[in-house]
């Protein structure tokens, strides 16, 4: 007999829902700090996971696993900028993705500082003006 498919999640919500009942109060809060960090973004599912987008191009995916929550995408340029933070904690950064244990305390100004640097490489460059000529 094949195992039951679990249907995906339509929002953040059904997500978190979905997820392990001793994680669904962390995971809540890691969407109130997504929405705070970046209140302009856009928040949906895609590819199964929370997923929040600015301009239609998304910024940041978070998605809760068995120990561990995961913000992604993030560049080798970020992992550089957050490394003094990095180094002092037992966050795991592989492949494009921090993973962070949900045994610690939350992480808020450090969620915070991912989500910004994300939204800040996510929004198009201020188009120039062209000079007119007389």
């Amino acid at each position: 007999m094949a195992a039951k498919k679990t249907p995906a999640a339509a929002t953040v919500a059904e997500y978190i829902a979905s997820r392990p009942k001793e994680h669904q109060r962390l995971l809540r809060r890691v969407q109130t700090i997504l929405r705070q960090a970046i209140p302009e973004a856009i928040e949906s599912v895609s590819y199964g996971i929370p997923t929040y987008k600015i301009g239609g191009k998304v910024a940041i995916y978070f998605a809760g696993w068995k120990a561990h929550f995961s913000l992604y995408p993030v560049t080798e340029a970020m992992v550089e900028d957050l490394a003094d933070t990095l180094k002092r904690s037992d966050y795991e950064v592989e492949k494009g993705t921090i993973r962070i244990p949900y045994d610690g305390a939350m992480p808020t100004h450090f969620i915070q500082r991912v989500a910004r640097l994300r939204a800040a490489a996510t929004k198009p460059a201020p188009k120039k003006r062209a000079l007119k000529s007389r």
